[in-house]
């Protein structure tokens, strides 16, 4: 067995474009929403959160852990399992909801190829939250990193085949047509579509891609016994239900997407409108509205009427002004228990309420708790500010 995964494509783009297969061998409808130019856009940023200086990259982000490496199983804090540094945030689960998010926004705002990106990044971390080193803290930095890497090498070995010379279209159809079945739409429908979250969800219970995601950790991390197994076969055998699961459950989210941008309401912030800045459960911090930009890369920036834009100085005060040289006034928009805004898309980075200003957090020097009270924001379109539930 070749033992260095990165000889072959990668696996996740594999399991996007076996996805978009399923959806078409399934004759599924949501296959005709998108393009050849999507699934390609799709297929290229697949693997962009594993490489280093992306944006997404960070020791411990990628995991979503269910138990612990010696499979005991790990406590939930506030209905959600934490990443490999035993914090809520940044984790596949908030990533994946603020990335599909932001597909959502950015397709509205007609930036289709940037909406792709940030879909093709969801689906990412829904794949690692299929793959059981991710669920059950084998970290790199551990003394399972062998483990990891072994598990992860096999997978690619047996999704790509035993020749380096790969027809990545014919090699994914086979993964697909294996993969045919149930995709589980309607959870991740009634997790991600504003009405049907609102039809679903008792708000005294854990919110539904809580308890979808969860589930779904929960399953991967019975596989531990199989990744710590010497025996290949056995690994073999887990290797091909978790990538079944990743395909299965990631056409499910790109059905899902295609569903919401045609037939639904987008219950996400769009352009054209003004919306008051809060921090959840407290009034607007700003007594003029801002006005959301979005771009074609994907960032985001926000500016007063008169043209005044939301600036951090290089010294981190958070301030409106038109004098824009030498400030960062692009932002990532993210979701964590409410949304979040990254700071040049540095996760670490959030625009939170210190006293009665803006101020800019590094969360590599605050605690978590403090973060999350500081910097979960609220958009209102009314200047008085009414109680919002976590999404």
């Amino acid at each position: 067995m070749k033992t260095d995964k990165h000889i072959y494509p990668s696996v996740h783009r594999g399991i996007v474009r076996a996805a978009m297969q399923l959806l078409e061998f399934e004759e599924h409808p949501s296959a005709n929403y998108f393009y050849v130019s999507d699934l390609e856009t799709l297929v290229e940023e697949a693997a962009a959160p594993d490489r280093i200086g992306d944006r997404h990259q960070g020791r411990g982000l990628h995991y979503y852990l269910a138990s612990d490496p010696n499979g005991m199983p790990k406590p939930l804090k506030s209905d959600r399992y934490c990443n490999g540094r035993n914090m809520l945030s940044p984790s596949p689960r908030t990533v994946l909801n603020g990335e599909y998010e932001a597909a959502v926004m950015l397709k509205n705002a007609g930036y289709r190829d940037a909406a792709m990106r940030s879909l093709s990044r969801a689906i990412h971390m829904l794949a690692d939250i299929c793959c059981p080193p991710h669920t059950t803290g084998l970290t790199y930095f551990s003394r399972y990193a062998m483990q990891h890497k072994r598990y992860e090498a096999q997978a690619a070995q047996l999704f790509w085949g035993e020749s380096i010379s790969v027809d990545e279209e014919a090699v994914t159809k086979r993964w697909a047509e294996s993969a045919a079945g149930e995709i589980p739409e309607a959870v991740f429908r009634s997790a991600l579509i504003p009405e049907e979250l609102a039809e679903h969800w008792d708000t005294d219970s854990p919110h539904p891609l809580d308890r979808l995601l969860n589930a779904l950790a929960k399953e991967s991390a019975k596989e531990l016994p199989a990744v710590l197994s010497e025996d290949d076969d056995v690994r073999a055998v887990s290797i091909r239900k978790q990538l079944t699961t990743a395909i299965r459950n990631a056409a499910a989210l790109l059905a899902v997407y295609a569903y919401h941008m045609q037939f639904c309401a987008l219950g996400c912030l769009c352009e054209n409108r003004p919306y008051y800045l809060s921090v959840i459960g407290q009034k607007p911090i700003l007594k003029e509205p801002l006005y959301l930009h979005l771009e074609a890369s994907g960032e985001a920036r926000f500016c007063t009427m008169d043209g005044r834009y939301l600036a951090v100085t290089r010294l981190g005060q958070v301030v409106l002004t038109s004098q824009t040289q030498g400030k960062i006034i692009s932002y990532r928009i993210g979701s964590e228990n409410t949304t979040v805004l990254y700071v040049d898309g540095d996760q670490n980075r959030l625009i939170g309420k210190s006293g009665n200003r803006l101020h800019c957090y590094d969360r590599r020097f605050y605690s978590e708790v403090t973060c999350e009270l500081s910097c979960n924001l609220w958009f209102s379109e009314d200047f008085e500010y009414f109680d919002g539930e976590r999404t």
